[in-house]
């Protein structure tokens, strides 16, 4: 249960901040990534992966709410790093 919790927590995260940044994006900024207002489904499965990643090696000894909590912190540095490269 902590690991399907992570995930979804950390997918539903990267789903409303890149919506949150079409929305309010500059118009140029969303042209160069190619979105224009669209889902990206790459971005939601790298979340999903990365809340499965930074759940796991924690997932049988920790409660429901820090798997929710852990999942935020796994899409954060999966947001961070992507910038980054």
């Amino acid at each position: 249960m902590n690991t399907v919790i992570s995930a979804a927590t950390s997918g539903l995260l990267i789903t409303m901040l890149n919506q949150w940044a079409n929305v309010f994006g500059d118009d140029v900024q969303v042209q160069d990534r190619q979105l224009l207002y669209n889902y990206n489904v790459h971005q939601v499965c790298n979340g999903v992966l990365a809340g499965l990643v930074s759940v796991t090696a924690s997932s049988n000894n920790i409660e429901l709410w820090a798997a929710c909590f852990i999942g935020v912190i796994g899409s954060v540095i999966y947001l961070q790093t992507k910038k980054i490269v």
